[in-house]
């Protein structure tokens, strides 16, 4: 009775004189952020379930399906989360009584003629259970499940990672295709081109100058067709990547969409910390660093176990449950007794908060600067694409111009041959300007976090 009553009045005492250590979480002060002005249009509704199919493409909506279905940085992500859930889960279980067992067996055989052979056997059961009067326990619960949780974002964060990804590399593939389509046209050209300096040749109306001017350009673009071929075979290779090894569902682009797809606004700067799930991550990971603290400090105070013990011991096996002893006990284990050195870790651990919330504010300025670039340059490009198609329609002026002087012998064959490279380079700035547009919006998309709303729980 006397090791029961201690069990029971001592724990008592400590709670008497004991005070809570769990340290309130406060939002860092967040770092001042550029004014957005670029955000014009309202996303609809829709976006932010599958913001790709604000594109408008069915083919890139089975594409990305199929990626999120099959990618392997995805299913990696997912496989974190379930080990940190587990980790949650371990760490909950430190806060229930630990069973143990023992068993022990021997057989005797004396030495001497006459005596027989005895047998004996020795059982235990055994179970522990800490008190967590300072919340220790409780914090490192705590912490392990905001690490799960912040797995969790990291697969949205993946999730829109990866379909930015896709949609990049499968708008990248409409504009080598559309861009192989174009140098070939053009290279039909070229060979129209040599066949009429050809033909002017025999008739003694061109020079053996515009006969190696006219191949020197008609082998150029034939080289140029290479590069596009072997650019589209990267592509490729990246959506396989994407794709898990699988096959390229949908039939791969053919040009570039005219029709932009729904714009998003960008919202206020603290709004990130809603919409972006590493956002939302790299908070819940700072949270955990703070519950790091509470557990270290709370390591510096009195440990309290419960101990209970049943055991038995038989001659027989069958007599095991005969002669039964119970114990119940208290340990306590007084780590203050260190206390410098509990004291050095409990700073170090102050310390690695502070790097966490520096390292926070360092990925939110990161955001901060990564949406208004983004926001930037869809106002850039909007401008350029403007000035470009103008440069388009001067330069195709140009050659028209040019190649009617030509034929009526007023200008060289070299004017007609810049005056075609010229046109050719304005359509294609035309065209990458459209690509860089495309990529924009779906850049903008994913420094948003994917979605034109703030979702309904957000972290605090």
């Amino acid at each position: 009775m006397s090791s029961l009553r201690f069990a029971l009045l001592l724990p008592a005492a400590f709670v008497a004189g004991c005070s809570s250590l769990t340290t309130p979480y406060m939002r860092p002060a967040l770092p001042a952020a550029p004014a957005w002005t670029q955000s014009a249009g309202v996303a609809e509704p829709s976006a932010a379930i599958g913001w790709w199919r604000s594109f408008g493409d069915p083919k890139l909506d089975q594409l990305v399906e199929a990626v999120l279905r099959n990618n392997n940085d995805l299913f990696a992500a997912t496989l974190r989360v379930r080990k940190a859930l587990l980790q949650a889960e371990l760490a909950g279980v430190t806060k229930f009584p630990v069973p143990t067992g023992s068993g022990t067996a021997q057989r005797s055989f004396p030495l001497g003629d006459g005596n027989a052979a005895s047998s004996s056997f020795v059982a235990g059961l055994g179970a522990s259970y800490e008190l967590d009067l300072w919340g220790r326990l409780a914090s490192a619960q705590d912490m392990a499940s905001l690490q799960a949780a912040a797995s969790i974002e990291d697969v949205e964060a993946a999730r829109t990672t990866v379909v930015a990804a896709t949609i990049e590399t499968y708008w990248r593939l409409a504009f080598v295709n559309q861009d192989l389509a174009a140098a070939r046209a053009s290279l039909e050209i070229a060979r129209q081109v040599e066949d009429l300096v050809k033909s002017q040749a025999a008739a003694g109306a061109a020079t053996a100058l515009e006969l190696a001017e006219v191949r020197q350009t008609l082998e150029s673009q034939a080289a140029a067709l290479a590069d596009l071929e072997q650019n589209r075979v990267v592509l490729r290779n990246a959506l396989f990547v994407l794709l898990n090894g699988g096959a390229n569902p949908v039939v791969e682009p053919q040009h570039l969409p005219r029709q932009t797809p729904v714009r998003i606004t960008a919202g206020l700067p603290a709004e990130l910390l809603a919409r972006r799930p590493d956002l939302r991550a790299a908070e819940l990971r700072l949270r955990a660093s703070l519950r790091a603290v509470d557990t270290m400090r709370a390591s510096l105070y009195p440990q309290i176990s419960l101990t209970g013990n049943l055991g038995a011991t038989s001659s027989d096996l069958l007599q095991i449950l005969s002669n039964p002893v119970a114990t119940l006990g208290a340990g306590i284990v007084l780590p203050f007794l260190n206390f410098r050195d509990g004291e050095l870790r409990v700073k170090v651990s102050e310390v690695d908060y502070e790097i966490a919330v520096a390292e926070f504010r360092s990925v939110l300025l990161t955001a901060f600067s990564d949406t208004s670039t983004a926001l930037s340059a869809r106002t850039a490009l909007n401008d350029k694409a403007r000035r470009l198609r103008a440069a388009l329609e001067a330069a195709q002026a140009a050659d028209k111009l040019t190649e009617e002087r030509y034929r009526a012998g007023s200008v060289a064959l070299r004017i007609w041959l810049d005056a075609q490279e010229r046109s050719r380079t304005a359509a294609r700035a035309v065209a990458a300007n459209r690509l860089e547009q495309l990529v924009t919006e779906v850049q903008i998309f994913r420094v948003l976090g994917g979605s034109p709303s703030m979702p309904a729980t957000a972290s605090r």
